[in-house]
């Protein structure tokens, strides 16, 4: 695989670029090159060991990642969404990004046994315990794409905590992290959706941004909408457009400190 350095450090570089916030991303590259550390520090890899390691988690993750997307009864779009982007940030070939999507294939059949899954990537992560905490940690992020994950996902994780043994507080910590990462990712989803409504971009201006909120907010004035003949039903509407416009208009500013 074309993996930059060990697949430990490859696959921390992915977790923690992939987040949104600096601090955030601060949290988790102080863990993982903790992880590091004691991977490197207690067995070094040579280059056929590291390759292995690294087709052994893109097989059983994406497996795993298949198995919870349709353990609901159904693989949604954001899961599939979400496995690809997975395959971009490891920076997959096209060979390899197949093989990842017939593994995530293999994960939603009814033939997939998640427990003999878990057992074989643990018997070959076996005293690799930063390669079995980034597992979980992507499975978790997995989970949460449908925040918050539904009792069934829930039940899985339980299940991968347990197969792989391990301890129920490191697993809280790291779904801790997975946690504060998607309340980032939430919180920049409402911002992008706050200047589309005002049909602004982020770089613009904040004179640009109150113009375009000015003149929305001047085509929604009731007194302009009851002289059209508005029924009681278009008025209210008009109105929840009226506040969902304030709203965000003051999460820019908020972002802004204005």
């Amino acid at each position: 695989m074309a993996w930059l350095g060990t697949p430990v450090a490859a696959l921390t570089g992915f977790v923690v670029g992939g987040l949104p916030g600096a601090g955030i991303g601060l949290v988790l590259g102080l863990g993982f090159d903790f992880g590091l550390w004691r991977l490197t520090r207690q067995q070094p890899l040579t280059p056929a060991e590291q390759q292995h390691l690294q087709q052994v988690l893109c097989d059983s993750a994406f497996a795993t990642m298949g198995y919870l997307a349709n353990i609901d009864g159904q693989v949604l779009p954001v899961d599939i969404h979400h496995a690809e982007s997975v395959m971009v940030r490891m920076r997959l070939s096209d060979a390899q990004c197949d093989t990842a999507s017939a593994h995530f294939q293999h994960g939603t059949s009814p033939d997939f046994d998640l427990a003999t899954g878990l057992s074989d990537f643990r018997r070959h992560a076996r005293g690799h315990h930063g390669l079995i905490e980034l597992f979980v940690q992507l499975q978790l992020q997995a989970a949460y794409v449908t925040n918050p994950p539904s009792p069934q996902r829930r039940a899985v994780l339980e299940q991968v905590r347990r197969r792989l043994r391990m301890p129920r507080r490191l697993f809280k910590r790291l779904e801790q992290l997975v946690q504060i990462e998607q309340a980032a990712t939430d919180a920049e989803a409402q911002l992008l959706h706050a200047y589309r409504l005002l049909g602004a971009l982020p770089d613009d201006s904040t004179a640009t941004i109150t113009r375009a909120y000015r003149r929305l907010l001047s085509q929604h004035h009731p007194d302009k909408l009851a002289a059209r003949g508005l029924s009681a039903a278009q008025m209210d509407t008009a109105a929840a457009t009226t506040q969902q416009i304030c709203d965000a208009y003051a999460r820019i500013q908020l972002e802004r400190g204005l």
